[in-house]
């Protein structure tokens, strides 16, 4: 399944950036531009995060903080207080217990709401709206579901944002018009095909965390001399439930203009993909 030359839950922020930013070195026109257009994506980052910290500032009476510890998830009651940093947001609940979510963490979450049922007192029966964001669960009652909705939506936006600035994308269509436009292709150097030959190793033995580690490695040293590298990471990715992260090297390797057979798998996938993502 895996088309390789030779037969955790996040990389370092800075690897998946490298792997896009290796000919930022470039003193061009496209680069600049492709810096100018994050520069404005960063700006629209901050405004989504402080727009999710208004929206759970301002309705903290309406929602319970859970925390999930695996087996069981632990109800906080209410948050006292919430707060924005540079990393995510933080609940304030009784007893002075912070409960974080910090939004990188969040780049391959499904946010996708679910419920539960519970009997009270005269066998009425109480339906909970929860939105899952790592460990910690924000929960309502079935009247505030369209409030949950609406904070679920803005940290999609979040998601969205920090993952175009995480991969590159502006960076990485610029770098590949260049490689299209340039009469001489990169050859692949030894040490990639080093790396190329030990994840293959690691995805044969299921060990594709390490295998996805090697192959973001690999696309670090040039994002654009092997093609496959981001049609393997996306495949790899997938199998360990990183969708978001699977759609995005998938994109990059559609950029990369394979031949029209992979073009329509890597198309099915994607679809298959967002498909999963959005039920």
């Amino acid at each position: 399944m895996l088309k390789f030359i030779y037969s955790t839950m996040i990389l370092a922020a800075g690897m998946l950036m490298s792997c896009c930013t290796a000919l930022q070195a470039q003193d061009s026109a496209v680069i600049k531009s492709a810096r100018y257009k994050d520069s404005l994506l960063n700006i629209d980052l901050l405004r989504a995060e402080r727009e999710v910290y208004y929206q759970l500032s301002l309705n903290k009476q309406s929602y319970e903080i859970n925390h999930d510890a695996g087996n069981v998830a632990y109800n906080m009651g209410y948050p006292i207080n919430v707060e924005l940093s540079n990393q995510g947001v933080r609940f304030i609940c009784a007893e002075n217990r912070v409960f974080e979510v910090r939004f990188i963490t969040l780049m391959d979450n499904k946010f996708k709401l679910f419920n539960t049922n519970s009997n009270i007192q005269g066998g009425m029966s109480v339906t909970e709206y929860k939105l899952k964001l790592g460990s910690t669960i924000i929960s309502v009652k079935n009247e505030r579901q369209l409030m949950l909705k609406s904070i679920a939506n803005s940290f999609i936006k979040v998601q969205k944002l920090l993952n175009d600035l995480i991969f590159g994308m502006n960076v990485f269509e610029q770098t590949v018009a260049t490689y299209k436009a340039s009469p001489v292709r990169p050859a692949m150097i030894e040490e990639q095909r080093k790396y190329i030959i030990q994840a293959e190793s690691h995805a044969k033995l299921y060990q594709y965390d390490k295998a996805i580690e090697l192959l973001y490695k690999a696309a670090a040293l040039h994002p654009v001399a092997y093609p496959n590298i981001y049609l393997n990471l996306a495949i790899l990715l997938a199998e360990t439930n990183r969708l978001h992260s699977a759609i995005y090297n998938m994109k990059k390797y559609l950029m990369l203009s394979p031949p029209p057979a992979d073009e329509q798998f890597a198309k099915s996938r994607i679809s298959e993909w967002e498909i999963i993502l959005n039920n």
